[in-house]
């Protein structure tokens, strides 16, 4: 079984695409790991990644060779960005 430690603003939705390929194991990997799939996780949190039958190997290992680690979680410091209404502000999610 493999492991992956929590970065920064990864939410389990990363990680599925991340170790699987496809958010299609998500809630089963919520709950292999004791966990909501709306869980913040914490940076260092070691979650299991159990081997999974719907699991998109050929996405999975391009992540891995690429070095891709997603971590899409929406903060308060980006809610606060997007609810504004001024487009420069926008560009600020992108730096």
């Amino acid at each position: 079984m493999d492991r992956a430690i929590v970065i920064q603003n990864q939410s389990l939705l990363d990680l599925a695409i991340q170790g699987y390929g496809t958010i299609a194991t998500v809630v089963q990997l919520a709950f292999d790991n004791g966990l909501s799939v709306t869980d913040e996780l914490p940076s260092g949190f070691v979650l299991d990644l159990p081997i999974y039958d719907g699991a998109d190997t050929e996405v999975a290992d391009y992540f891995k060779k690429k070095g891709i680690v997603p971590a899409t979680e929406i903060n308060q410091d980006v809610e606060d960005i997007l609810d504004n209404v001024d487009p420069c502000d926008l560009c600020k999610c992108f730096l």
